[in-house]
């Protein structure tokens, strides 16, 4: 027996084109966490650029390679490897390619940012009758402020705006500012200055 075997296309079409390499710089690109209480101070590498390799119409359209830099529950100064990646002039990743040396020994230094200060709760009048209070709660109990330093020095605690109790027959929970805070400090975290006494 026979059987016939067809190909559809008959043909088909394989670009060619050149290899080549490229130096680059590195580009750091930080992404730091929510967390207002640290802050950048340096980030070196042990390296300052990268080789990328590929098809020359690829490594045409890079236009830089970046380094994400990711700032997660670290503290102090840290080292760590992070993967580089070329992109276009749009800021698209340029696959094609690729980046050597492909892990690069990052050394990053972070920094607390201003100081704690205990929050006490300004609680005003009192309860009903046979009624007494069993437990404050100020959450969070502390707060993380920055200013002058002779300032930070000499602020032990912050108060709340008063909170009053009077007749309170059960728990009471309110949303209050702060008050006492020199005119050159400022409140970092939390963010909208805001705590809530229980």
């Amino acid at each position: 027996t026979s059987s016939r075997i067809t190909v559809d296309p008959r043909t088909i079409s394989v670009q060619i084109d050149q290899a080549t390499t490229q130096v680059i710089p590195i580009e750091i690109e930080e992404t730091a966490s929510e967390d207002s209480t640290r802050e950048v101070n340096d980030i070196s590498t042990d390296v300052s650029q990268v080789t990328i390799s590929g098809p020359s119409s690829a490594v045409d359209r890079v236009e830089s390679v970046l380094l994400p830099v990711t700032i997660d529950t670290q503290v102090g100064t840290f080292s760590q490897y992070y993967t580089p990646y070329a992109v276009d002039e749009n800021g698209q990743r340029v696959s094609e390619v690729s980046v050597l040396p492909g892990q690069i020994l990052t050394r990053v230094e972070l920094q607390s940012r201003g100081e704690l200060v205990t929050v006490i709760a300004d609680i005003q009048g009192q309860p009903a009758d046979g009624y007494s209070i069993q437990q404050r709660t100020v959450i969070p109990s502390t707060i993380l402020v920055e200013g002058p330093e002779d300032a930070l020095d000499d602020l032990l605690f912050v108060n709340t705006e008063p909170v009053d109790i009077s007749g309170a027959s059960q728990s009471v929970s309110s949303r209050v500012s702060l008050t006492g805070l020199p005119e050159d400090v400022t409140v970092v975290e939390p963010l909208s200055g805001q705590v809530e006494v229980r």
